[in-house]
């Protein structure tokens, strides 16, 4: 009898959010050993602390965090909104922000 194999493909939306309370060294034991095994792909992630300045950092960590796992991953949100929200760009023409940035550039790199 053959056997049919399954594919799950975990999707992790809104787990990577920098809340001053997620960060790097624990996501290994919430989603990091379900790559191993499965397809993960991370939805939505980004930096929701307020504070502008690590905008770049937490999105940059956790693309450095994933690839090496084969973790794929794409960004929220092509919305403009202050540094409590996720977002990429800072206006409706589509500025990038410093978040917004690397993942411009992480996407550009992995065409």
């Amino acid at each position: 009898m053959e056997m049919e194999k399954w594919m799950v493909l975990i999707s992790l939306s809104g787990l990577p959010i920098m809340d001053g309370k997620n960060t790097v060294s624990n996501w290994d034991s919430k989603v990091g050993y379900l790559a191993s095994t499965d397809p993960v792909v991370i939805t939505e992630f980004g930096d929701t602390s307020g504070n502008c300045t690590t905008l770049s950092t937490f999105d940059q960590n956790l693309i450095n965090w994933a690839e090496p796992k084969g973790i794929s991953w794409t960004a929220w949100a092509w919305y403009p909104k202050d540094c409590t929200f996720p977002s990429l760009i800072t206006d409706c023409n589509r500025t990038a922000n410093a978040g917004g940035t690397v993942i411009r550039q992480g996407l550009q790199k992995n065409p």
